[in-house]
């Protein structure tokens, strides 16, 4: 505006100069008309107006049409540093638009890491889950389609949906350049921003016709000489130069500018003529016979008219929109196929709440964000189309309809140009055939470039980070525990429901939710994720999935082939190469009143599991020129209930503090890419600590220093490349600080067995027997054994021990004693073991060298048990079941007096139909 008001005020300033200087009567004399150069100087001297500025906005005028402002987009993603699996947010920020946000298109696209354009796929192939419309490739096309069928889907569980009727009308009719438009000229345009050049997309170009006759072509022509060297008559004499008048062909065509002809070069040039002249004529050379007839009148005929056609100028409009085959976005119809291809439900209009139907949704309209489970690789971009601030040269209403690309980096393809008569003037519009989809690889954004804005809404996490399978039937395997949280509810947890589901995948690397169904029922072991929510729930390793408060849930990793094989799949099929994935998703439903909608949201996160008969093995550790070599494994066995008093599986080992534990793994074939961690922090090892690592990267060994206190945990954690498959695998133990001690346990439990204290209710809502540590029973007359178990078991190696039988000592240093049980029952006897562990001063010396702990307690643990044995009524060979006498004497010694009373009453009664019968029928009570 500021522009047009200055050239308004030259004009007007030239004006008034221009008739102050030619009031008199004469003024028509153009003789007195001032020049240019006076008008110029006056206007200097009255208005301070200098023509050197007048200039300048003269020259900005001309090329003014190269600095239009064109739409741009910007991409913000939240969390600005995205985690592997987890949900980040990527959120459009669309400026130069005409539009309102809310009515423009928006239309997504992401690529995975071993999605590459044009890579072609088979079923075999490793990037089959690339190919979403299933043609063979991998194309932008499939970009779109996925991240737009996030969008529509919304994570809507097509297991719930019934495809074979449709009975909501979510088509959506799509308007060129924003939904608000409406009767808007069709003009599409793409801007060179290396030029700042717009360019029209349309296809074709003008015809001229000039009147020429056939065989002959328009041609701008010139009437020139040339000189030629010939030959004189005697050929002693020199040659002799001759000149000639030709005319000279330019091999350019004349323009058509308002049914008038001109030839244009870089300028307007006056000597040039346009003519019609014959097809493939070129000017003549010296070499030419027909020199005398070569001037251009006598050539081809001058054109003195002509005439422009533009009609076969076709609108090069298209929607970027991604469609599902067969089918068209945006067309107004959304039919079963397309509800079945984007995943929507054909029983409700607006499957992802937007506001907006479905069809509308495919569209983007209105969806300046995007939300999926990020993997390392991945790469988003958008393309928004709508209508700038740009006007077009067209005789119409039109802005130019444009699409704003996050980097702007689309080169002009096929560049051409036609003319069209605007107001009595030829007008010149640039054209192309670009096509905006070739541009989309070259606008990818890579998430971790950065991003700032955040996002409210349900976030899920886990623990442990390293999860552990455990196929082996053992049920030892890790207990996952995955957790929401909320931002701003408002309602407090325990009003809001939770639905968890989890679901499985051998390669859960691609974006969980914009997968197709019948993928996802794959029972062959296929890409697809699978839900196992009832699977787990049926083998009780879950808890529960759906209520208020429950914003966690704990998953047992004990799948088996066993367990897996009512699924049709097994280990090797879920977990190539040791490592499968889980996707866990949770629903929140927070309900605002009774009378209003649920206020909801939905979150996933993919976490890898590990599956493998690999594991961390512990070692005793011994020194010897100052290095620490491995010895013996020190917590390979698989404890059951009894030699476990914690009741934690096998992947716990107890160790005692100031002690080294060597720490390798069972099984480094084809592991490579080492990295140790002990509760999240690097745990390193150098040459000088051992011969077995090195200085330029971590081993396969290492060692841990137990510094901490009685109670305290160490979770270490070895991940490493399977260098055959590629894939990471994650193993772990976890090591417990105990105080050094002894425990006396019975060799022979159908002679000495703990003393039966009642029962517990586990956390699982189990009742489990209780027995006493302390307290035995047995029968007279036999001789059973026991033995003393030390916790940690390898501090045996260090100890000293003496074993007293009522007091008196009876042995030393042996593992296994026995007595006889000779006394009444009633009778008491003990048994103790009294003994001591001493430290190794080697080891103390190394947990200073190394990481300068220095030990300052007593090198000696003192050990000790006791257990007292009761002798009780009953005979050893008899089992409960192996004699009327021993059955009863079971349930004598073992069941209540009210429980025995109605045993014996059902014994008596029995007793009594039987002889009642005999009498009866002796007296014969069953004759006529």
């Amino acid at each position: 505006m500021f522009f047009k008001k200055k050239t308004l005020l030259a004009g007007i300033l030239i004006l008034q100069l221009f008739f102050t200087n030619t009031a008199s009567a004469d003024w028509f004399n153009i003789g007195n008309w001032p020049s240019v150069d006076e008008v110029a100087s006056q206007i200097e001297q009255r208005y301070h107006v200098n023509t050197g500025s007048v200039q300048n906005l003269g020259e900005t005028m001309n090329v003014s049409s190269q600095k239009e402002t064109a739409p741009e987009v910007m991409l913000f993603f939240s969390p600005s540093n995205p985690v592997p699996g987890k949900e980040i947010t990527a959120q459009a920020n669309p400026v130069y638009f005409s539009n309102s946000t809310e009515q423009l298109y928006y239309t997504w696209y992401i690529k995975h890491k071993d999605c590459d354009k044009d890579s072609s796929v088979s079923n075999g192939d490793s990037n089959k889950y690339c190919d979403v419309d299933d043609d063979g490739d991998v194309d932008e096309k499939d970009w779109k389609i996925e991240a737009m069928r996030t969008i529509a889907n919304s994570g809507f569980d097509t297991n719930r949906a019934d495809y074979s009727q449709n009975t909501d009308n979510d088509g959506y009719k799509a308007r060129w350049g924003g939904d608000e438009n409406t009767n808007i000229p069709e003009h599409c345009y793409i801007q060179d921003f290396s030029s700042g050049t717009l360019y029209e997309f349309a296809s074709g170009s003008e015809s001229t016709s000039y009147g020429c006759g056939a065989g002959q072509v328009a041609r701008c022509v010139k009437n020139t000489n040339i000189t030629c060297t010939e030959d004189a008559p005697n050929p002693f004499d020199p040659p002799i130069e001759n000149t000639y008048g030709v005319c000279q062909n330019t091999g350019q065509a004349p323009l058509c500018f308002n049914t008038s002809v001109v030839c244009e070069g870089s300028s307007l040039d006056p000597t040039l003529t346009p003519m019609c002249v014959p097809s493939g004529y070129a000017t003549p050379t010296c070499t030419d016979s027909n020199l005398d007839s070569s001037l251009c009148a006598q050539v081809g005929t001058p054109i003195t008219s002509c005439s422009l056609n533009t009609s076969n100028v076709s609108n090069g409009c298209n929607h970027l929109f991604p469609n599902a085959p067969g089918d068209t976005t945006g067309d107004g119809t959304f039919g079963l196929s397309e509800e079945k291809f984007w995943q929507t439900n054909p029983q409700d209009p607006d499957t992802a709440d937007t506001g907006h139907g479905d069809e509308a949704n495919v569209a983007g309209l209105g969806q300046d964000t995007f939300t999926w489970n990020y993997e390392v690789g991945d790469k988003v971009g958008v393309v928004v189309e709508g209508t700038s601030i740009i006007t077009t040269k067209h005789d119409d209403r039109s802005y130019a309809i444009m699409w704003a690309l996050p980097k702007n980096d689309c080169p002009i393809q096929n560049a051409s140009s036609y003319r069209q008569t605007i107001r009595g003037y030829d007008v010149t519009f640039y054209t192309t055939t670009t096509n905006i989809n070739d541009c989309l690889e070259k606008n990818l954004v890579d998430p971790r470039e950065g991003g700032q804005t955040g996002k409210l809404g349900i976030s899920l996490d886990y623990t442990p980070n390293t999860p552990f399978n455990d196929a082996s039937g053992d049920d030892f395997g890790t207990t996952l525990n995955v957790f929401s949280s909320l931002q701003n509810p408002e309602s407090s947890k325990d009003t809001i429901r939770y639905e968890w589901t989890v679901a499985i995948s051998r390669d859960g690397t691609f974006n969980p939710r914009g997968y197709s169904a019948d993928e996802a029922r794959d029972t062959t072991g296929g890409q697809g994720w699978r839900d196992i929510t009832s699977f787990l729930r049926d083998n009780k390793l879950i808890d529960f999935t759906q209520g208020n408060g429950v914003d966690n849930i704990n998953i047992k990793l004990n799948l088996t082939n066993e367990r897996l094989a009512d699924l049709s799949t097994n280990i090797a099929t879920l977990f190539p190469g040791e490592t499968g994935y889980l996707k866990v998703t949770a629903r929140a439903i927070e309900y605002v009143s009774l009378d209003e909608a649920a206020r909801e949201d939905t979150a996933s996160v993919v976490i890898p599991v590990t599956s493998t008969d690999r594991y961390i093995s512990a070692k005793g550790v011994s020194v010897s020129d100052g290095k620490l070599s491995l010895g013996d494994a020190i917590c390979e066995e698989r404890v059951d209930e009894q030699t476990n008093p914690l009741g934690i599986g096998r992947n716990l080992c107890l160790v005692a503090k100031n002690e080294i534990i060597g720490l390798t793994v069972n099984n480094t074939s084809n592991l490579t890419d080492f990295q140790w961690t002990s509760n999240g922090q690097p745990l390193n090892c150098t040459n000088d600590m051992s011969s077995n690592c090195s200085n330029t990267s971590a081993t396969s060994t290492n060692f841990l220093p137990i510094i901490d206190d009685s109670g305290k945990t160490y979770e270490v954690s070895l991940t490493a490349i399977n260098a055959e498959t590629g894939k990471k695998i994650t193993v772990s133990r976890t090591f417990l600080i105990v105080d050094p001690t002894v425990k006396i346990r019975s060799n022979n439990r159908e002679l000495a067995w703990p003393k039966y204290l009642g029962y517990y209710k586990g956390t699982d809502g189990y009742a489990y027997a209780d027995y006493s540590d302390d307290e035995f029973q047995g029968y007279p007359g036999v001789a059973p054994t026991f033995s003393v178990e030390f916790i940690p078991s390898w501090i045996q190696n260090r100890a000293k021990w003496e074993w007293f039988f009522n007091g008196n000592s009876i042995a030393k240093d042996i593992l296994e004693v026995g007595f006889p049980l000779d006394g009444s029952p009633g009778d008491v006897v003990s048994l103790s073991v009294n003994g001591f562990s001493l430290e190794d001063d080697a080891i103390r010396t190394a947990l200073k060298t190394f990481w300068d702990y220095s030990v300052f307690e007593s090198t000696e643990h003192t050990l000790s048990h006791k257990i007292d044995v009761q002798t009780v009524q009953g005979e050893a060979e008899e089992t409960a079941m192996s004699s009327p006498k021993a059955f009863f004497a079971a349930i004598a010694k073992n069941v209540s007096g009210q429980i025995l009373f109605v045993v014996q009453l059902f014994l008596w009664v029995g007793t009594l139909i039987v002889l009642l019968g005999g009498i009866f029928a002796l007296s014969g009570w069953n004759r006529r």
